[in-house]
């Protein structure tokens, strides 16, 4: 019979794989309504498709001061489900880091509190303040910094997971100057790719595409697998969550 902890990590697996589908059908559903946006056939449509070409164009400037030509909305709804698809994946680690933190609490004795809130606060809740302080430092850092700190969480051989760690920086990267920088390159995206020895890019407008969006896709569900497996089989000694 399975553990109330392996029942936890496979519903946090399972809820990120929900996400991650819907989004990639989210995708596909907006591809078959544009094939068939035709003024003839489908007037709202069309109608409603040029809408939308034309409101994100102008929240796009970038693009024609760069040149750059290409179907908007072909572009637009998939960043929309990229961004939203490494959210997603965050907060499968915020939670893998919750279960952990609250099954080794040991892991927390580092982690400062100011003595006033500390006295302010029930056991309860100061182990949810501890474990939130402690995952808030998780995302951040070099990619050295946080490929060490993924490992040492989820304890795990840096062998064994490297080799998706340095792509999912590169998306994370990505998805960062898509947040604060309008998707254009600029100087933290290009110091990130450094830190992994990987050569930059030439683009400079880095708006993903469905097949950036497919290789974030595998990227992210893979370390999911991985993950899942590697605390399955050395924290709760209960084998592998997936084949």
């Amino acid at each position: 019979m399975r553990s109330d902890d392996f029942k936890k990590l496979d519903k946090i697996a399972s809820s990120y794989f929900i996400k991650a589908d819907t989004l990639f059908r989210t995708i596909n559903f907006t591809n078959i309504a544009l094939s068939l946006s035709q003024p003839e056939t489908n007037p709202e449509l069309f109608k409603a498709h040029e809408a939308l070409k034309e409101i994100v164009k102008k929240n796009s400037p970038i693009i024609s001061e760069h040149g750059i030509n290409y179907d908007l909305v072909m572009k637009h709804v998939p960043s929309l489900c990229f961004s939203s698809l490494v959210s997603a994946f965050e907060d499968f680690i915020v939670e893998v880091a919750d279960l952990i933190l609250r099954k080794e609490p040991e892991r927390l004795y580092n982690v400062k509190c100011e003595y006033g809130l500390f006295t302010s606060m029930n056991d309860e809740e100061t182990i949810n303040y501890l474990i939130s302080e402690k995952t808030a430092t998780l995302t951040f850092g070099s990619a050295r910094e946080y490929t060490n700190k993924l490992c040492k969480l989820i304890d795990i051989n840096k062998r064994t997971i490297e080799h998706l760690i340095k792509p999912y920086i590169e998306i994370k990267a990505r998805r960062d100057v898509g947040v604060h920088n309008n998707w254009v390159k600029d100087a933290r995206y290009s110091k990130k790719i450094s830190e992994l020895n990987i050569p930059d890019v030439s683009e400079i407008f880095l708006k993903p595409d469905l097949d950036y969006f497919r290789h974030t896709y595998d990227t992210c569900g893979a370390m999911v697998k991985i993950i899942a497996n590697n605390i399955t089989s050395n924290l709760l000694n209960e084998g592998e969550m997936f084949k």
